[in-house]
């Protein structure tokens, strides 16, 4: 299996989209779907600040470590479970130090304790994908923690028009912000009060049909999902059929050009004729973001 170091180092966007991007200081792959944070356009999923004193965040810090219960300790990494949405468990590599989790939900304690003996995560640290010391990890959290408590915990795009119902299609456990209904595979790992939230569709099934009527939503959005981790003619010929008439879907992309030129291809065949590709500023990740929206 190919560590987190191995699958994603490459992943840029191309520079065929002219947007220019600036360096963050790391970037990891949080939820282990095979697309790194900063292109999920996800925050950090740390534990809340509040406006801590470095003093007390390492108090925290100590305190966290004690609520872990490590099954095995590897030299400064500790291993511990947790259930996921599906209700396996699953294994994680947390660096005793910092207190930053670096591998995640590894479904083997032999694969995650194999990968903790060859170096992973210490490459991690090397490659800048991870910080090396509590300051910088306390200094990323204030920042995460602002943004967060500013966007309500999502990485800020656009405020949700009034009386506009909203589709997160591959949702995740970070719904957008803008969304009133929101679709994904798997149980999400909290409940959203405010989201009509629906699970247990394969998204990936190339003859998916949406749970929707006709002319359900006036915006249909994913971000990191849909032309990243699956994507299929038929499921946009879906959210084509439960656009409203003056609808739009949005998207920050696709990997690759390759990619990007079927992505669009299927986007067309499915009846969208207006095109529109633009960027958003990410606060948090300090760069822009490619966003393409296709109005129907």
């Amino acid at each position: 299996m190919k560590t987190i170091g191995e699958r994603r180092d490459n992943m840029k966007f191309p520079d065929y989209w002219g947007i220019k991007k600036n360096k963050i200081s790391f970037n990891l792959d949080t939820d282990r779907d095979g697309v790194k944070d900063k292109f999920d356009c996800q925050p950090f999923n740390f534990w809340k600040q509040d406006s801590l004193s470095y003093e007390k965040f390492l108090q925290q810090l100590e305190q966290n470590k004690k609520n872990k219960h490590f099954i095995e300790i590897i030299g400064e990494y500790g291993i511990y479970k947790m259930k996921g949405p599906d209700g396996k468990q699953y294994y994680y590599a947390m660096n005793l130090n910092t207190g930053l989790t670096i591998l995640n939900n590894y479904s083997s304690l032999q694969e995650i304790i194999n990968e903790v003996k060859k170096g992973t995560p210490q490459q991690l640290i090397q490659q800048g994908m991870a910080p090396g010391d509590t300051r910088t990890v306390f200094q990323d959290m204030q920042r995460i923690e602002k943004y967060r408590t500013k966007y309500g915990d999502k990485a800020f795009r656009f405020q949700r028009q009034p009386g506009q119902v909203v589709l997160d299609i591959g949702a995740g456990s970070h719904p957008d912000v803008r969304a009133t209904h929101a679709i994904d595979k798997a149980k999400p790992y909290i409940n959203f009060p405010d989201i009509n939230y629906t699970y247990g569709h394969d998204l990936s099934n190339p003859s998916i049909t949406l749970p929707y009527p006709n002319n359900s939503f006036h915006v249909v959005v994913s971000y990191g999902a849909i032309g990243r981790n699956f994507e299929t003619p038929q499921l946009y010929k879906e959210i084509y059929r439960i656009l409203t008439p003056s609808g739009y879907y949005e998207t920050n992309g696709w990997w690759n050009k390759q990619g990007y030129q079927r992505g669009i291809q299927w986007i067309q065949q499915a009846g969208f004729r207006n095109i529109q590709q633009s960027s958003y500023y990410d606060e948090q990740l300090g760069e822009e973001i490619p966003i393409w929206r296709s109005f129907k």
